[in-house]
């Protein structure tokens, strides 16, 4: 950015900046997704220009899951089936809404954003985790992470209980 743009190149700036944030998160993860196509449901994603941009910078195509609440529809269902209103993870998902759209991943801008993520991890020669504000946001997603794998483990648990005491 220099001080001649305006408010779009800043809103882009920014959009680019979250998408490069959720790619470094992406990269962190113990198992790196090996389906070409991602799922994504809500915030940024309902509008289509971010989805794409997210995207391009992520490498993958993308489809939509366009529903309110998503995330905790399928909380609710995971849930549903530990407390044995559905019989199955199978059964409780096909009551989920279908997904929507396929976003594709275009390559050639996919491999101009891929410069972009080396730059955006140099950040001044310094690894990106040195950076305190930085650092201290991925020590929250952190903990994020683990205390939803808690709860996904007590329902798995729940699930597994529910399973023992009923008659085979």
């Amino acid at each position: 950015l220099h001080l001649d743009h305006g408010r779009e190149a800043l809103l882009r700036a920014a959009a680019e900046g979250v998408a490069l944030g959720i790619r470094l998160a992406v990269g962190a993860l113990p198992c790196p997704p090996a389906d070409p196509t991602l799922l994504l449901a809500g915030g940024g994603s309902v509008h289509p220009g971010y989805r794409q941009l997210l995207a391009d910078v992520l490498g993958h195509d993308l489809q939509s899951i366009d529903v309110d609440a998503a995330s905790a529809r399928g909380a609710a269902l995971v849930a549903g089936v530990a407390v044995g209103h559905w019989s199955s993870i199978e059964v409780a998902a096909a009551t989920a809404p279908p997904p929507g759209a396929v976003t594709r991943v275009r390559p050639t801008i996919h491999a101009a954003y891929a410069e972009r993520h080396a730059r955006f991890l140099r950040s001044g020669d310094r690894p990106i985790g040195s950076i305190p504000a930085v650092s201290h946001r991925l020590a929250d997603l952190l903990v994020e992470v683990k205390i939803g794998r808690s709860l996904l483990y007590a329902a798995c648990l729940a699930l597994d209980e529910a399973q023992a005491d009923s008659p085979l």
